[in-house]
């Protein structure tokens, strides 16, 4: 079982990072309403993009962030590759890249995309500044164990989630 899905919109840069504060007047804790708002338009976005059951096992989740390009981006002075007909330019500013998956990760797991974010075994994550803004994550059900080939193409498929939905990647790998 796998789930693909593409939402146009300019990812939160607010991160789960800092999330619960302390009030020391009230000497209690609560959630920061930035960190609320993001986990608000997460839930609104991803609701209609729930697969029909929830992913169990170890999962691979191939997830790309693209944010927007920046005045100062010129393609001819920055860093640059390009996939199809898009360019991107590699984002390596904040958000760090390791605090935008979780705040994603646990609206995902309450929503049931699968049992739980600890199934995830294998994450890819990208971030660049493109024209075409949004979050993009293919996530499949593995098996528990694969050969080293198989592994190999695994990680080959990094790149391969941008590529156009018309060429599937489903079913090359693991045979399903």
């Amino acid at each position: 079982m796998q789930f693909d899905f593409f939402i146009p919109c300019q990812p939160p840069r607010s991160t789960g990072n800092n999330s619960k504060q302390f009030n020391t007047m009230t000497k209690t804790m609560f959630t920061a309403p930035k960190h609320m708002a993001v986990v608000q338009f997460l839930t609104t976005v991803l609701r209609n993009e729930v697969p029909p059951r929830p992913l169990d096992g170890p999962i691979l989740v191939n997830l790309s962030y693209a944010f927007p390009l920046t005045k100062s981006d010129t393609l001819t002075k920055k860093m640059r590759f390009e996939l199809e007909d898009f360019q991107y330019i590699l984002h390596d500013k904040k958000p760090d890249i390791d605090n935008i998956q979780k705040s994603l990760y646990d609206v995902m797991t309450r929503l049931n995309f699968w049992v739980e974010d600890s199934r995830i075994c294998i994450t890819i994550v990208s971030k660049f500044r493109t024209e075409k803004t949004g979050i993009h994550m293919t996530a499949s059900e593995l098996p528990k164990s694969f050969t080293e080939a198989q592994f190999k193409q695994l990680i080959g498929l990094t790149l391969q989630s941008f590529k156009k939905k018309e060429e599937p990647t489903q079913g090359s790998l693991f045979g399903g």
